[in-house]
């Protein structure tokens, strides 16, 4: 089986329907010099399925992914019956909102359209509305229906103060599953490549196997997710604070 690299420049697989032959056909449509690589995209696979499903990881994996669930009962806890149910009406029928959410870094690598306000990549696009949502006042509500709540919720809250609390409570979520993480290995600890001797083509293993190696990668890719994260979010926090201060 071809090595596993990025879509640019992977063969693309082709099964002749007259033969039933299995083909690899160059990228660039002409022919492939010999001793050049060729390789296979296996799909925009996180680093777990990587490992579970080829017994290999990719340092800085785009499709690397944490996901953040967030406490609609706890978060709604200080509402009334009727605004509680309005937030969760709400939460269940608006497309992108939900309780459920998951960073990842490949809005970043394949160029897409940013995950949020500030142009926020590591967030996605419905993390923050739902947030709003779930921490909204009822004043803040009153109007707000399925066909209005994607824009009204789009844009930062209308006080500054609470837009700088819901942006603080979710670094602090973020921050909790950061610290949850296993401790980096030291330098050197790892192999060349810190991936396997799979399919992806590693380097030598460290000390601790290509399997430590591998779960090194793994939680280094979360952390650069989690870190690229709480970035984005200081950064919206700042615009909050010096819209405060403005007001």
């Amino acid at each position: 089986m071809g090595d596993h690299g990025p879509p640019a420049g992977a063969a693309a697989k082709v099964i002749d329907p007259s033969t039933g032959a299995f083909q690899l056909l160059s990228a660039a449509g002409g022919g492939t010099a010999d001793g050049t690589p060729v390789w296979l995209h296996y799909g925009w696979l996180d680093n777990l399925q990587l490992l579970l499903f080829y017994g290999f990881c990719v340092r800085d994996n785009a499709a690397d992914g944490v996901g953040v669930a967030l406490n609609a009962t706890a978060l709604t806890a200080d509402d009334d019956a009727g605004v509680a149910m309005k937030k969760e009406i709400l939460l269940g029928a608006v497309p992108g909102l939900g309780d459920e959410h998951t960073l990842t870094g490949r809005r970043r690598a394949s160029g897409g359209a940013a995950g949020g306000a500030g142009g926020a990549t590591y967030l996605p696009p419905g993390l923050l509305p739902s947030l709003r949502l779930l921490t909204a006042s009822a004043a803040a509500l009153d109007g707000v229906t399925v066909g209005t709540a994607a824009e009204a919720l789009a844009a930062p809250a209308a006080v500054a103060a609470d837009e700088a609390r819901l942006l603080a409570t979710l670094d602090g979520q973020l921050g909790d599953l950061e610290a949850a993480l296993p401790p980096p290995p030291p330098p050197g600890a790892a192999g060349a490549n810190g991936v396997s001797g799979g399919g992806g083509g590693g380097g030598g293993a460290g000390a601790g196997g290509w399997l430590a190696d591998a779960a090194a990668v793994y939680v280094g890719g979360l952390r650069r997710v989690l870190g690229g994260a709480r970035d984005e979010l200081r950064v919206l926090a700042a615009a909050a604070a010096a819209r405060e201060a403005g007001a």
